[in-house]
């Protein structure tokens, strides 16, 4: 009677043990899981505008061009006579399935995003928010596009890591379809309230990509300049490998199967040992 008791009891701490291992496991996972679920349905976003622009009409695509960039010339104090939509019509495509107006490709860290109109909380959950007071997304000497997405969040990515980029990094804003190429020419930290980083700089053609820093603590802004260049690689098809890069959120999840693994090493250690006396 005795050693059926030492059996189940024995079975319950199996069994138990077996349990807190799984759900340590699932806890570690989880982060990069709904990470890669949200990059799916960024793609799934994208890939359906795409389909959009590639059966909008020459007529329709040079029309609201030539909007987004009216829109920049009296943005930016230009005079204009043509009659300008508002800033919540640019860049929108009125039979599309999403409201995005561009998307966002850093391919050194696999990043592609949806870009919104606005910094709303809802915007940036969903992707990269287009600051309002910058111009919009189609280039333009004398201009300064600021696209703000978040970092630090506990399911997804989002612009976790254009802190790992450098100056000579790339990254492509697809506008209508089009791509708009930039090399990372400045990075700042500054104050959330410093605008001056967002002022156009003479006749450079920039795009700057924002989101909080020190992670999880969001005290300043991290502002990575890009200044557009005509050609980029990949941008065209090129066959040129993209850098690979490691997440943040993958290094606590490596570390702790690591040490799971290590445990479940000695756990197996322990037990040939206790075979071989």
């Amino acid at each position: 009677m005795l050693s059926h008791h030492r059996r189940c009891a024995q079975l319950i701490r199996k069994t138990l043990s077996s349990l807190v291992v799984m759900g340590g496991l699932l806890l570690l996972s989880w982060p990069a899981f709904s990470d890669y679920m949200a990059t799916v349905r960024a793609e799934a976003t994208i890939s359906r505008m795409e389909a959009v622009y590639d059966t909008m009409q020459d007529e329709e695509h040079t029309r609201r061009m030539a909007q987004a960039h009216a829109y920049n010339r009296r943005f930016a104090g230009l005079p204009c006579s043509e009659d300008i939509w508002d800033y919540d019509d640019q860049l929108v495509c009125r039979d599309a399935p999403s409201s995005m107006m561009a998307w966002v490709d850093i391919p050194k860290i696999h990043c592609k995003l949806p870009v919104y109109h606005h910094t709303t909380e809802s915007v940036l959950m969903a992707g990269v928010g287009h600051v309002d007071t910058t111009a919009l997304p189609v280039g333009g000497m004398g201009t300064i596009c600021a696209l703000s997405g978040h970092s630090g969040m506990s399911t997804e990515r989002m612009f976790d890591d254009i802190r790992r980029l450098s100056a000579g990094d790339h990254f492509v804003v697809w506008t209508l379809g089009e791509p708009f190429e930039y090399q990372v020419c400045e990075i700042h930290t500054v104050d959330p309230t410093d605008a001056s980083v967002l002022e156009p700089q003479g006749q450079r053609d920039l795009c700057a990509l924002i989101t909080c820093t020190p992670l999880n603590v969001n005290t300043h802004r991290l502002v990575v300049v890009g200044e557009r260049c005509s050609h980029l690689p990949n941008a065209a098809g090129d066959d040129v490998p993209i850098q690979p890069t490691t997440s943040v959120r993958t290094v606590p999840l490596a570390m702790g199967g690591l040490v799971i693994a290590m445990a479940a090493l000695t756990v197996c250690v322990r037990k040939w040992c206790g075979r071989e006396h």
